[in-house]
């Protein structure tokens, strides 16, 4: 048994799960954060932060790749999480997937790929550098605790303008929970229709 004071069997499986921070957690890495849990397990969990932007363009990691010019895809490219990790990304082009959240989003990393999404103007593509690595426990117990609210993946929040993504995030949790208690099963989408 390892000394971690974390250590615990969670009953439960984060595993692409959006994890949005609680309003009012003024952790400095993790405050206004929308993360998406790639791994999670009693040995610990990885995951992606999605709302990071760095002062980096695409363009720089289309030329790291050997490529020449510009890529077809402008924008920044996002902190994936402070722990060093691959680049990835985050596409809704399930042919290029490594790895699928099951709500038509995906994530890759292989350079065939990264290449072809570089390349696709029509594509919403988000590029990450870096990842979020928790020891044992420690998601569990940040999770336990209320740090992190659950969110079901949904692009329409993943491929949020980053300054828009955590109020987004969190107005959808307030409108399930007023579902919930409410006894409300569905909410339209344009709620002035009512």
């Amino acid at each position: 048994m390892s000394g971690n004071r974390f250590s615990f069997s969670p009953n439960y499986n984060l595993t692409g799960s959006l994890l949005v921070a609680a309003p009012g957690w003024s952790d400095g890495q993790y405050r206004e954060s929308v993360c998406l849990v790639v791994h999670h397990s009693a040995q610990g969990a990885v995951g992606v932060m999605l709302n990071r932007p760095l002062p980096c363009e695409v363009t720089a990691i289309w030329q790291l790749m050997g490529q020449s010019g510009k890529s077809k895809l402008d924008g920044k490219v996002y902190m994936g999480g402070p722990d060093s990790g691959p680049v990835v990304a985050m596409h809704q082009r399930e042919e290029l997937a490594e790895f699928s959240t099951g709500e038509g989003v995906f994530f890759a990393a292989q350079v065939d790929h990264l290449k072809a999404l570089l390349t696709d103007p029509k594509c919403d593509v988000k590029i990450y550098a870096g990842q979020v690595v928790w020891e044992a426990g420690v998601l569990d117990h940040q999770f336990v605790k209320g740090c992190w609210l659950p969110l079901s993946v949904s692009p329409r929040v993943v491929f949020e303008d980053a300054d828009r993504m955590w109020p987004a995030a969190i107005r959808q949790i307030g409108d399930r929970i007023v579902q919930s208690l409410l006894g409300i099963d569905h909410t339209p989408a344009d709620v002035s229709v009512n």
